[in-house]
């Protein structure tokens, strides 16, 4: 069935150019050869592979694509199997499928038959060289491509001492499960808004306007920091089931902080007027 594959999500992440403060210009980077100021053109760079120390194998392009041939241009079903036995770590990234030139009846068919039968296609092509493992799946009265990664490359939870190995008081966890059923809710990805971004984009909007010396509210939308371990953790979840107030809370249950990340349930911040205020 020939098909043309769209992304499926958009790119939100900021992403600011580098400028020389004292030239007032653009940074641009340039491919030299160590040792070298000439810049290379793309028709003299090949890909390497190390093999030992200043020791490499060279490919170019044709090679690659000689080596991808079979499947380049093909998606190619090895399996239909149920959604529900793909863990999500699996999923990367989603694609849509849209029908090329007079391919609607069959792939009209091919839609209705996957989503008569409940299951997925399991797929694979090569894609920029890379041999690609997908799930194909109904979606909203199309088809979707969920890009996957291979087995080898999702790193099980003992390798990082991240696996389960404490067993809990049975006390703890009745009050840790009244938490998540208080704060349980029909999800609805439109509720979640990035705020870093928002308040980043209102910033820079001020800024451009030239409106004056602008105030960061340190404060906006953060937790107070808690530094060390958590003595009494009965009283941690108390707490925290008092504040969901025993019904459905508008709070996130998660926040990020890096390495050393804390679970906690998070109150959704005020945000328009606190996002960047001038002084007055």
């Amino acid at each position: 069935i020939p098909v043309q594959m769209f992304p499926a999500v958009r790119d939100h992440d900021l992403h600011f150019n580098q400028i020389s403060l004292k030239e007032k210009k653009r940074i641009r980077y340039k491919k030299v050869a160590e040792g070298s100021d000439r810049e290379i053109p793309a028709d003299e760079i090949v890909k390497g592979w190390q093999v030992g120390k200043g020791h490499y194998v060279v490919l170019d392009d044709s090679e690659l694509e000689k080596l991808a041939a079979r499947k380049t241009h093909t998606m190619e079903i090895v399996d239909f199997v149920a959604l529900d036995q793909i863990d999500p770590l699996y999923f990367d990234q989603p694609y849509y499928l849209a029908p090329a030139e007079n391919a609607g009846r069959s792939f009209d068919l091919f839609f209705a038959a996957l989503e008569k039968s409940g299951r997925v296609a399991i797929a694979q092509w090569v894609m920029r060289t890379k041999e690609i493992l997908g799930a194909i799946r109904p979606l909203n009265g199309g088809l979707c491509v969920e890009t996957m990664r291979y087995a080898d490359e999702v790193v099980k939870p003992e390798e990082v001492g991240a696996k389960h190995h404490v067993e809990v008081k049975q006390r703890e966890l009745a009050i840790a499960q009244q938490l998540i059923d208080a704060m349980s809710a029909d999800f609805d990805p439109a509720k979640y808004k990035d705020d870093y971004r928002e308040r980043v984009l209102a910033y820079l909007d001020q800024k451009a306007k030239g409106e004056g010396e602008l105030v960061i509210d340190e404060d906006w939308g953060d937790q107070p920091a808690r530094a060390g371990k958590v003595m009494d953790l009965m009283a941690a979840l108390e707490e925290s089931l008092k504040s969901a107030g025993g019904g459905k809370a508008a709070a996130r249950s998660a926040s990020h902080r890096g390495p050393r990340a804390q679970i906690a349930q998070r109150k959704a911040p005020a945000r328009a007027a606190r996002t960047a205020t001038r002084k007055k």
